[in-house]
């Protein structure tokens, strides 16, 4: 309700601005009064009008798109530790590789989190297998 009479007023007051400025005009001068200065003050009006009521709804849409994406980003899942945190153990060691491999090519877009992780699961899988 707010957001629309702040466009009412802003609507009014180009209005009654082009309305001053052309009442201005043909009391001042009626002989540069013409057709074509009537029809580009009328354009700049409609211009500013649609311009003052378009950029309130898209405001609005961009404040909702925030509110929905921040609304998504709460609701995810927060990472939770898996039952079998041992599940490198089953991977043959061309299997490990690869997997460190494609890891290591990964690891720019990880976040901290996961990189301590995979740290912590390849030292502990190097240790394993150094005393295995």
């Amino acid at each position: 309700m707010r957001n629309d009479t702040a466009r009412m007023v802003a609507t009014l007051g180009i209005w009654a601005a082009l309305a001053a400025i052309l009442l201005t005009l043909a009391i001042a001068s009626p002989e540069t009064l013409n057709l074509i200065s009537l029809m580009v003050m009328l354009g700049a009006g409609a211009i500013a009008t649609s311009e003052v009521w378009g950029s309130g709804s898209g405001l609005m849409r961009s404040r909702r798109a925030r509110d929905e994406s921040a609304i998504s980003a709460n609701d995810k899942p927060k990472r939770m530790p898996a039952a079998d945190t041992r599940w490198t153990e089953t991977l043959s060691d061309d299997e490990l590789n690869a997997l460190e491999i494609a890891l290591a090519a990964r690891r720019g877009q990880m976040d901290e989190d996961q990189q301590i992780e995979l740290n912590r699961q390849l030292a502990e899988h190097r240790r394993d297998s150094r005393s295995a």
